[in-house]
């Protein structure tokens, strides 16, 4: 009985074993052999790291293969030959685009002409103000297509350029070479000398407020500009008070030039003094004033400095004269 429990015993172990070894057969196999399952399609994704060209004063062009994100040209030309995967600005210059030229996205140019070559592509706006488009007739942007083609306004924006370059990025207002900033000069001295035998009276005033007391004045300009903004908005709070704004704003663009034409004729009075108060005298010291103005504003760094805002600003004065009474002051910054 015994031997017959025992042969049992191995059988069963037997069986059990290999039933082990069945499975981990079956369960070795099934790891071995990835399941199939249905494979997803595999999609193409491009994107473009390209750079974004920024020029100022200078030209750029793209090579025909070559790619960029963005192009930005102030004051220069623009050479398009490859792919531009973003914008295009280019401000006071002209755009030429090449047979094999693609832009993705727009292309804006203010201040200068576009030559467009057949073949090339503009897949979404395009605009031009102050420019000509010269383009083949087959040649259509993908997006809107707006022309402001006023030939006087991009000739005057090119204009602006070389002072841009020679002029405000040295600091100063005027440039010597330049022929319509002295048209603009001449423009200035005839208004300037007609405003000083209008009001003349008003303008001597503010010359003597200044030879007195320079320094009281340019306290007291300096505060009604900085209180000019806070005051137009605490007036603007009223119905009455948007009444007063324009009244409010002539007066001291009144104050302005009566004290800008006022500054001239203290200046030329203290480089050669008078004793006369006749209106020939008083336009000689005007415009010995707006002379030595002028030679100033010509300076680097120190003509921009003279100017309204800078940092030595010059006091204008805006008086009441009446009979017996010695003018009063309220000065503002030239």
């Amino acid at each position: 009985m015994t031997t017959i429990l025992t042969k049992l015993r191995w059988r069963i172990g037997a069986v059990m074993v290999a039933a082990l070894a069945l499975a981990n057969g079956s369960v070795g196999q099934a790891q071995s052999t990835p399941t199939s399952s249905p494979q997803e399609p595999r999609v193409e994704r491009y994107i473009y790291y390209g750079h974004t060209a920024v020029r100022v004063w200078q030209n750029y062009q793209l090579g025909s293969g070559d790619g960029a994100r963005d192009v930005v040209v102030v004051a220069g030309d623009a050479v398009i030959d490859g792919q531009v995967n973003g914008d295009v600005h280019v401000m006071l210059g002209t755009v030429r685009l090449g047979r094999t030229a693609v832009i993705d996205g727009s292309l804006i140019v203010a201040g200068g002409d576009v030559w467009i070559t057949d073949g090339a592509v503009v897949r979404r706006d395009l605009a031009v103000v102050g420019g000509v488009i010269h383009a083949p007739t087959a040649f259509a942007p993908g997006g809107s297509h707006f022309i402001l083609g006023a030939d006087r306004l991009g000739q005057g924006l090119r204009a602006l350029a070389p002072w841009f370059s020679r002029g405000l990025l040295w600091g100063r207002l005027i440039v010597p070479s330049l022929g319509w900033v002295w048209a603009v000069v001449f423009t200035m001295l005839i208004v300037t000398l007609a405003l000083n035998v209008l009001l003349h009276r008003p303008v001597g005033a503010a010359a003597a407020t200044l030879a007195s007391r320079p320094l009281s004045a340019f306290m007291t300009g300096l505060l009604v500009l900085l209180l000019a903004g806070p005051l137009s908005a605490i007036l603007a709070v009223t119905i009455v008070g948007i009444a007063l704004i324009p009244f409010f704003l002539c007066a001291v663009i009144v104050a302005w030039i009566v004290g800008k034409v006022g500054v001239a004729r203290w200046i030329g009075a203290t480089i050669m003094p008078s004793e006369s108060d006749s209106r020939l005298a008083a336009m000689r010291a005007v415009l010995i004033g707006f002379t030595a103005v002028t030679l100033m504003y010509m300076v680097p760094v120190l003509g921009l400095m003279s100017r309204p805002g800078g940092k030595v600003p010059l006091p204008f004065t805006m008086v009441q004269v009446k009979e017996g009474v010695p003018p009063c002051s309220a000065s503002c910054c030239v």
